[in-house]
């Protein structure tokens, strides 16, 4: 199953049950203008990762404190716009250099503690590129392939 069939089986899923996210979830992005967001990141993201943006463009925070638990997009982490993610990035890159030996990558979901999965980057642009997981004091790792194979 494609990363983008896969990621509409589970926004059905989220419609069919009424959750924040059905309502929340944003319009995709235009190719161009992730590109041109994506210009202020290091290294190169994965063409997954743009048609993830391209998809939809997260699920933005929420002042509704009824919601303020449930805009998880799936097991407790939150599907962050592409803005949100580039700033957490900009925020955890200098730290994470010191302390991970994993570096080069961006959260795209993100749990209530901040730890949560990105896509590694790299010189060039990919198709794919691996998933990581941050576990704050226990590191970065390596827990997918794709995109398309956590999903």
């Amino acid at each position: 199953m494609s990363l983008i069939a896969s990621l509409n089986r589970i926004l059905e899923w989220h419609r069919q049950h009424e959750t924040p996210v059905a309502r929340l979830i944003q319009p995709g992005l235009s190719e161009e203008e992730i590109t041109i967001r994506l210009q202020s990141v290091p290294f190169k993201l994965s063409r997954e990762l743009i048609e993830l943006y391209k998809w939809h463009n997260g699920v933005p925070l929420t002042d509704d404190e009824e919601e303020e638990d449930d805009d998880s997009f799936f097991e407790y982490h939150r599907f962050l716009p592409l803005q949100e993610a580039i700033d957490v990035f900009q925020e955890m890159h200098p730290i994470m250099k010191d302390f991970y030996e994993l570096t080069d990558w961006m959260q795209v979901f993100q749990d209530m503690a901040g730890d949560g999965y990105g896509v590694s980057g790299g010189p060039q642009l990919a198709d794919e590129s691996p998933v990581v997981f941050l576990f704050e004091g226990e590191g970065v790792k390596i827990v997918f392939d794709s995109l398309t194979k956590m999903v």
